[in-house]
């Protein structure tokens, strides 16, 4: 688990606003468009690590309640983990959970991962505290970041 957790991890880095630009359209009526341009930072070593704990952390209360066939799933920017959570942009509820607990940011920064971010784990085997599970739907570059750990 150390191994695949290092490999999500790998790839946890900070959005930061850099400038935001408005064109305004004159021609027909009035038409503002607003858009943002972005930088991205990784994250401290004691964030990533911050975040593997809360991950597995995650990963075992959801399997403490969940019956053996049951999924979890974690996704930023993906289509087929939606719906989209209700607590953070871009990231389904389960993901959410866990940046949430990681330090706050600035405002104009925020907590992401490539699009496309999935990983679904489906619970094999519980006993007591002890759970089996397997990876079942994973992103191509969290696959690519495992082989390379």
């Amino acid at each position: 688990m150390d191994k695949l957790l290092n490999a999500i991890a790998s790839r946890l880095n900070v959005r930061v606003v850099e400038k935001e630009e408005k064109d305004t359209n004159l021609v027909n009526g009035v038409v503002t468009l607003s858009m943002e341009f972005f930088d991205y930072r990784d994250v401290s070593d004691e964030v990533r690590e911050l975040f593997k704990k809360e991950l597995n952390n995650h990963l075992f209360s959801k399997f403490q309640e969940a019956k053996i066939g049951e999924h979890v799933e974690y996704g930023f920017d993906y289509g087929n983990v939606r719906p989209l959570g209700t607590l953070m942009e871009d990231a389904n509820d389960n993901l959410a959970e866990v940046l949430l607990k990681l330090p706050a940011l600035n405002d104009g920064e925020r907590y992401t991962f490539p699009c496309d971010t999935y990983i679904c784990f489906t619970l094999t085997d519980k006993k007591d505290n002890h759970f089996n599970a397997k990876p079942s739907m994973v992103s191509p570059w969290i696959i690519e970041a495992y082989s390379k750990q």
